[in-house]
């Protein structure tokens, strides 16, 4: 049996060190993007009755550039993985999933270096062998 939720209460926004080199007598300027924000109205739906697929949707995060979605069959608020990045849009759909409880949450990010924190976790939806409940 499978179930989705998002968990909240990731750790903050962070970032890479970086540093800039110049020449002597050189001139430098540099631009900085802000954080992106936490995705809200995080939500998991079953595809199918009879299928074992869940779509994870999500509202667009100012700032942000991609997104990853983190799943959990423990509960939703600990044993979260990631499951997918790079996500352009404000929607996935997993692979179809082993019989568990699942929760998912996303988190934005802005480029490469910059993440959100985790949004709140998604209501659980139970997958049985061919059932997602």
């Amino acid at each position: 049996m499978v179930v989705a939720a998002v968990a909240v209460g990731a750790p903050p926004a962070s970032a890479t060190a970086w540093t800039v080199d110049v020449a002597a007598g050189g001139r430098g300027q540099a631009h900085a993007r802000a954080a992106p924000a936490v995705p809200g109205g995080v939500t998991a739906v079953c595809t199918a009755t009879l299928g074992t697929t869940i779509k994870v949707t999500w509202n667009s995060a100012t700032n942000a550039t991609s997104y990853s979605v983190y799943a959990s069959t423990t509960n939703a608020s600990s044993g979260f993985s990631l499951y997918a990045s790079g996500i352009a849009g404000t929607t996935f759909t997993t692979s179809p999933l082993a019989a568990a409880t699942y929760w998912f949450e996303v988190a934005s990010f802005t480029g490469a270096n910059w993440a959100s924190a985790s949004s709140a976790a998604t209501a659980s939806h139970m997958v049985t062998a061919a059932t997602c409940l």
